[in-house]
């Protein structure tokens, strides 16, 4: 938290990455009283600790964007997406901690708020659906999918539930389909694994092969990172269902060599299920951004 402290102590408000400023930014509902040091004041005071200035400069800057939205008459028809840029604890690693992050979008002219999709979804899907409501389409191949249709009842999104997702950080690689989550550690050492790291130090499962529940045996997902894990040392299914986490297994396998196929062909699991996922060139983008960390999965939309 030490960068948000030396950001708003020791640079003034007319330093920005492309130089310097005349005079300090009028920025509506922050500095438009023309006092930007008094603002940044006022988020010290708002804290509790260094670990929540961060929060709240980022909260009083996305209200200034609504605010300046509304006064030109454009927030009811305008759709903000918001999405935190990593996970929490323990992030950097392949546990749900490190790969999902909560993502809110608003857009009042068309959707209602407190609406809800409780389905996987990725970041990528962020373009291909703000293409689709822009009425755009693509003359090239994107990444991601639609979710447009789905939360308007125009799809009914049964297939969303059933979506594989894939991640990789380092050499270890992991697979959601539906409530299930296989992860595979590719060994178990601190020097290799940032994921096996994480594991020990959070008493997370970090065998070399792994099979988690996260709907606890239900047909919601119940995996908190406090309390209720499904990741936790003990939750490893893999004794219990070799055939889930072999069928899985094999997806993720089937996965990683049409990553380099020249024509995409879906994986299937052992019963004849396709993997929805996306096609070998989309499955390229996945693995090159998850790689550094930097495509998540949002287990669902949140509308406000």
């Amino acid at each position: 938290f030490q960068s948000v402290r030396s950001a708003l102590t020791e640079f003034s408000c007319k330093d920005t990455p492309a130089g310097t400023l005349s005079s300090d930014p009028i920025i509506p509902g922050m500095t438009d009283g023309g006092d930007c040091t008094g603002y940044r004041q006022t988020v010290f005071d708002r804290a509790e600790d260094d670990g929540d200035l961060g929060a709240i400069w980022i909260d009083d800057s996305v209200g200034a964007i609504l605010r300046s939205l509304e006064d030109i008459g454009a927030l009811e028809d305008t759709i903000f997406l918001f999405q935190a840029d990593h996970g929490v604890d323990p992030k950097g690693a392949l546990y749900e901690g490190g790969i999902r992050i909560p993502q809110f979008i608003h857009y009042p002219a068309v959707i209602s708020a407190g609406m809800q999709f409780d389905s996987p979804v990725s970041v990528i899907d962020a373009g291909a659906s703000m293409l689709d409501y822009a009425g755009i389409l693509p003359s090239y191949e994107i990444d991601g999918l639609s979710w447009k249709e789905a939360i308007s009842g125009e799809d009914s999104g049964a297939s969303w539930g059933d979506r594989c997702l894939y991640f990789e950080l380092e050499r270890d690689r992991s697979l959601i389909c539906g409530c299930y989550k296989y992860l595979n550690i590719f060994e178990q050492s601190e020097l290799v694994s940032t994921t096996y790291i994480r594991g020990n130090r959070k008493g997370l499962s970090n065998d070399e092969i792994n099979l988690f529940d996260l709907c606890g045996g239900s047909d919601d997902y119940v995996t908190e990172i406090k309390g209720n894990n499904m990741e936790a040392s003990n939750s490893n299914l893999i004794g219990g269902e070799p055939s889930k986490a072999s069928d899985l297994g094999k997806l993720l396998d089937c996965h990683l060599e049409r990553i380099e196929a020249e024509e995409f062909s879906p994986c299937q699991s052992s019963s004849g299920t396709e993997s929805n996922e996306i096609s070998a060139s989309q499955s390229r983008v996945l693995n090159t951004f998850y790689f550094v960390s930097a495509v998540f999965t949002a287990h669902g939309l949140r509308f406000c």
